[in-house]
């Protein structure tokens, strides 16, 4: 038994290694090896950034639209007392 779902489709060794319960090891019985051998580092690199991608690419999209925030001018005319949503001490 190999330890994870078995596969229903095609998929490239980047997908299969998104897998929770692949390793990369897993990946290398399947496609064979690099061409040269890999650092341990080299690898658990490999595997963070395939496996955490998504949430990568999420949270460097929130940086960029909070550096486009923080780039935005608030006027100088602002009535503090329209905005609801912020405390009392902070409109005075």
């Amino acid at each position: 038994k190999l330890g994870f779902k078995p596969l229903t489709d095609a998929v490239t060794a980047k997908e299969f290694l998104r897998r929770p319960e692949v390793s990369y090891q897993d990946v290398v019985k399947f496609v064979g090896s690099a061409a040269e051998d890999l650092d341990e580092k080299i690898i658990e690199l490999i595997e963070t950034e395939v496996k955490y991608e998504g949430y990568i690419s999420k949270a460097l999209d929130q940086v960029e639209k909070m550096k486009l925030m923080e780039e935005k001018r608030i006027p100088a005319n602002i009535d503090w007392d329209d905005i609801d949503s912020i405390a009392t001490e902070a409109r005075q």
